[in-house]
């Protein structure tokens, strides 16, 4: 959804009302679970936290409140209280170019695991029909429990939908770059800050 005008909240909740009613707009939901599927652009980035436990439950918390998400050019919307559940139906907003994009999407699977070896917290959704792109992205946090090192995670595949992406995907592309940037500066900011409290 494009908008001249920042969507308020009662636009927002009718948009994500009509859009859970929609399927996924792409065919292989799930798939980033084992893999990346051919046809899409596959993302692949990650940064180090920092070490131990409460470094990733830093994690796990930025993760539960969006704020990888949460990036002054990209926003959870209409605010970061959307719980983290399969079928939870979601939008972030994005401002450029002079427009607000709605980008719609619904959770498909959380991961929340631990063992001996490892912790992980995160979760993968998938785009619904109003998203400029089709495909499939996961936030994840990892507590490698042999090194004591925690890792941020994005991972992703897409296509752009909208025509208007399709026409601008080199300018989409270096937006996606920035996206990825961003989240993880972003995420290594939040548990840094939480450390100096």
């Amino acid at each position: 959804m494009f908008s001249l005008r920042k969507p308020t909240r009662e636009i927002i909740n009718n948009y994500l009302e009509e859009q859970s009613k929609k399927p996924f707009s792409y065919a292989e939901t799930g798939a980033l679970q084992t893999g990346y599927p051919k046809g899409y652009v596959h993302v692949n980035r990650s940064v180090l936290l920092g070490k131990g436990e409460q470094t990733f439950l830093k994690g796990k918390e930025a993760i539960t409140h969006w704020k990888m998400n949460d990036l002054g050019w990209v926003y959870p919307s209409p605010e970061s209280s959307f719980p983290i559940e399969v079928g939870q139906v979601f939008a972030t907003q994005t401002w450029s170019l002079g427009l607000w994009l709605l980008n719609p999407g619904k959770i498909l699977y959380v991961i929340d695991e631990s063992d001996e070896q490892q912790a992980r917290y995160g979760f993968g959704f998938g785009t619904l029909p109003g998203h400029p792109m089709s495909g499939e992205e996961c936030f994840l946090v990892t507590w490698d429990k042999q090194t004591d090192e925690v890792q941020y995670s994005l991972r992703s595949f897409s296509f752009p939908k909208h025509l208007l992406s399709f026409l601008g995907y080199p300018y989409v592309f270096l937006m996606q770059k920035r996206f990825g940037r961003d989240s993880l500066r972003k995420m290594q900011e939040y548990c840094r800050s939480l450390e100096k409290k």
